[in-house]
């Protein structure tokens, strides 16, 4: 269930990653860190899940990116493109706040270690970004295979990946398994 404003903006969302002193740099996939975290938790095996959650759309600056956080990224093969908005330039700034969708969805990636033993294992953010909803079925599968193929580098494995009911996402499950539908 997504209940609109639950969480206030991607900037609220950051600080409490800072607390945590796990920082999260906007569009950023972190397998490394991940990797980490699996082998602290004694597995390679893992589940991927994903989700958008309606935020407020709001644009800060992030001094640690040098850039400007809250625009909707542009996805290239499903992926965001991290850093799009840094710039030094006030006119491009302000053709940005004209021109472009800001952020009215924050889209998680969750990592769930799978682990042999009886004591449960934290799951980690592998990714988060604002979003639009101008994403296909197909940019959702782009990335899912993206994904599987970098944490396979980093010798993690995934066996499934989950997500809620959204339409663009069943579609996304639907194609994969060639249930009543297929790619062309």
């Amino acid at each position: 269930m997504n209940i609109p404003g639950a969480f206030p903006s991607a900037s609220t969302i950051q600080f409490l990653l800072d607390e945590e002193e796990k920082r999260i740099k906007e569009g950023e996939f972190r397998f490394d860190i991940v990797g980490r975290h699996l082998s602290l938790s004694k597995t390679n095996i893992a589940f991927c899940s994903e989700d958008c959650t309606a935020i407020v759309p709001k644009v800060t600056y992030d001094v640690n990116s040098n850039s400007f956080v809250g625009f909707s990224l542009p996805l290239v093969e499903g992926r965001p493109i991290t850093n799009h908005y840094r710039t030094e330039c006030l006119a491009q700034l302000e053709s940005w706040f004209s021109s472009t969708d800001k952020s009215t969805l924050l889209n998680i990636h969750m990592i769930q270690p799978i682990t042999s033993t009886e004591k449960a294992s934290n799951p980690i953010i592998l990714s988060a970004y604002g979003t639009n909803s101008k994403y296909t079925s197909l940019d959702i599968i782009r990335r899912w295979i993206w994904i599987f193929h970098e944490c396979i580098e980093k010798n993690i494995r995934i066996i499934g990946f989950s997500t809620d009911g959204d339409p663009k996402y069943l579609k996304a499950m639907r194609l994969v398994l060639g249930f009543f539908c297929f790619i062309t």
